[in-house]
């Protein structure tokens, strides 16, 4: 089987001189992910993990865990 790579584009230098902080393996990766301005940037590698993900968005959440306590109250 033959295996069709993609790879993504550079960024811009700017981009580098932007952030001169970060390594330019790490500002290759936020770049990739379209994380491209100090904020998104800074609320990626250090904000809080409650700012970053809300387990609620996912479809059912809510089902899932009322399922799971109910289990645990079963001992199942």
């Amino acid at each position: 089987m033959n295996k069709v790579w993609q790879i993504a584009h550079a960024r811009r230098e700017e981009f580098f001189k932007k952030f001169p902080e970060y390594d330019r393996v790490v500002l290759q990766l936020l770049y990739n992910r379209n994380l491209r301005d100090g904020e998104a940037i800074e609320l990626f590698l250090h904000g809080k993990y409650e700012d970053n993900f809300d387990p609620f968005l996912f479809a059912k959440m809510e089902e899932a865990i009322s399922l799971t306590v109910e289990h645990i109250k079963k001992r199942r």
